[in-house]
This record gives C-alpha cells, sequence and structure tokens, in this order.
C-alpha cells in the first residue's frame, strides 16, 4: 500500500481510501457500517438509495451478513432512506452527542443482509 493520507483526498481518490479501509478489516468481521454522505448539491437525485443498493450487493462478497447504520435522530431522510432498504431501528442512544450546544440521540439502524 503506498502511503496515503486521508487528510490529501481529492475527489477522484475513492477507490484509494475503499482500498486502505478494506484493508484494516479483520476477516472475521461478518458486520459492517454503512455511511453515505451526499452533498447538498446532489441530494434528491437518488444517488443515497444506489450506493445503499451498491452496498447490500456486495456484502454476500465480502462475508458481510450484517449491516449497520448510526444516524441522528433528527436525521428523518436519513432514517427514511435506511427504513426504504429494509434498516431497522435496533437502538436508540439518548442524548450521547452535542451538536452546536444541542444534544442529540443516535439511532442505529440494522439490516441483516445474505443467508443465514
Amino acid at each position: 500500500m503506498s502511503e496515503y493520507r486521508i487528510e490529501h483526498a481529492q475527489k477522484g481518490d475513492l477507490a484509494q481510501i475503499v482500498d486502505i479501509y478494506n484493508e484494516t478489516i479483520d476477516s472475521r468481521m461478518v458486520t459492517a457500517e454503512i455511511s453515505i454522505y451526499i452533498s447538498s448539491a446532489f441530494r434528491g437525485q437518488g444517488i443515497g438509495g444506489l450506493l445503499i443498493e451498491k452496498a447490500i450487493a456486495t456484502c454476500p462478497v465480502i462475508a458481510v451478513k450484517t449491516l449497520l447504520g448510526f444516524v441522528f435522530a433528527h436525521n428523518d431522510a436519513s432514517l427514511k432512506l435506511l427504513q426504504k432498504y429494509g434498516f431497522e431501528q435496533w437502538a436508540l442512544l439518548p442524548q450521547v452527542a452535542n451538536l452546536g450546544g444541542i444534544e442529540r440521540d443516535l439511532v442505529i439502524m440494522g439490516r441483516r443482509v445474505g443467508s443465514d
């Protein structure tokens, strides 16, 4: 692996970032966390759904059986998007973050993928 630091990332560097991340994954893990952040200029165009579909489709290939999403409870759009793709609320962590002086809850959304 080349010497690459995340703070030097440019828009075209996604493949390199994914490679670095994948090298840190323990092969015994069957659970992965999904995080999707889309620039406000590109929201509402179905990009989030495409990314979730790709993540779900990739899970059997990399032996992941469970996907988790950690979403702030006030982020209705993200919660609805995950629910649309079969994620359910598995946990609620009340007031675990302080965002701009406001205490926020964190919701853990989960979905089993592939066969058991």
